[in-house]
């Protein structure tokens, strides 16, 4: 048996030999599958002609189809949204980045101003003397 993406189970084919040729006729597979009414009693046994099983397995196969289709045109869609989002919020973020990147040159630039003043170079030399004498 194989798994579909919903998890339902498909019977492989069932090849037919050159011994059951001749077993079983379409009109006899509606006679051996009676309905559930038919089971108990209720309604004489009549025969399910061949194509209309066939034909009722091809609607639901289709009908499954048709599902799993919808599905997977919805997760398409849903993925489809959720890339483009991430897309803008990434977008966003690289602009903040470089906002911050441009704010922390400056920021850099400010301090080295400051540390290239006499008055912080006077500051630093008083530092390290109360430093050296512990005070």
């Amino acid at each position: 048996m194989t798994e579909t993406a919903h998890e339902t189970k498909q019977r492989p084919p069932v090849v037919a030999t050159a011994d059951d040729a001749g077993a079983v006729s379409s009109v006899d597979l509606g006679a051996v599958a009676p309905r559930a009414s038919q089971r108990n009693g209720s309604e004489p046994a009549r025969a399910v002609p061949h194509d209309d099983l066939e034909r009722d397995l091809d609607r639901i196969s289709l009908q499954r189809a048709l599902i799993d289709f919808d599905v997977a045109n919805a997760r398409v869609i849903d993925l489809t949204h959720r890339y483009v989002d991430a897309t803008e919020e990434i977008k966003r973020l690289r602009h903040d980045l470089e906002k911050l990147r441009i704010e922390h040159g400056t920021t850099l630039a400010d301090l080295d101003r400051t540390r290239s003043t006499k008055a912080y170079k006077i500051a630093e030399r008083i530092w390290a003397l109360r430093r050296a004498l512990n005070v």
